[in-house]
């Protein structure tokens, strides 16, 4: 009987041994995986830098090189931490406005439409996706005058449908959540947007 219960103690003891090691290990890969989502980041932002580093010496195929690695971290962390949303979702803010910078609008918009199709009840991913497109129409706007020798951009008609899409991405948020007040300032601006151009 003493052999028994010695038995079962010790059996017991390996259990709980196990099971700490076990939580132990889950909570060390839980920072890991944080340390590894913020490094991340800053590789993203370091590459960021170093491209527009690149761009000011006059090297575009070197610094293209750079803002591609960036967003292919990015991409990594998007696709590493899909439980985590709100990770996800500030690396899919940071990669669109990398895509927008460098005028790669269609992947932008790709990029938007990938996110809502993940996150659709994510009133946070439709204010990403309004922002994003203000400032497409925004840098549309910008390219063309510049082009243009500062007349107004032509293609309204083009410009009117962004707009409608962030106002429609704004108040999609503010159904999922009316006390937002970033959506809010969103689908003021995009008035504002709308009628300055």
């Amino acid at each position: 009987m003493r052999l028994t219960r010695s038995k079962q103690l010790e059996d017991e003891y390996r259990v709980r041994s196990c099971t700490g090691i076990v939580l132990l290990l889950a909570a060390f890969a839980c920072l890991c995986i944080s340390a590894s989502a913020s490094t991340m980041e800053e590789d993203a932002d370091h590459w960021i830098k170093e491209g527009y580093k690149q761009m000011w010496k006059g090297s575009f195929s070197q610094a293209n090189e750079s803002f591609e690695k960036a967003l292919q971290i990015y991409d990594q962390a998007i696709a590493t931490r899909p439980g985590d949303i709100n990770a996800t979702l500030n690396a899919t803010n940071k990669k669109v406005l990398l895509l927008v910078k460098l005028e790669r609008f269609d992947e932008a918009i790709s990029t938007l439409d990938s996110t809502i199709e993940s996150y659709p009840e994510n009133p946070e991913a439709w204010k990403i996706k309004g922002f994003a497109l203000i400032n497409i129409a925004e840098k549309k706007i910008t390219e063309s005058s510049e082009a243009e020798n500062g007349t107004v951009w032509s293609n309204t008609a083009e410009l009117d449908c962004i707009y409608n899409q962030s106002l429609q991405a704004f108040q999609r948020a503010l159904d999922l959540d009316p006390d937002d007040a970033e959506a809010w300032r969103g689908k003021s601006s995009r008035i504002f947007w709308s009628k300055r151009s």
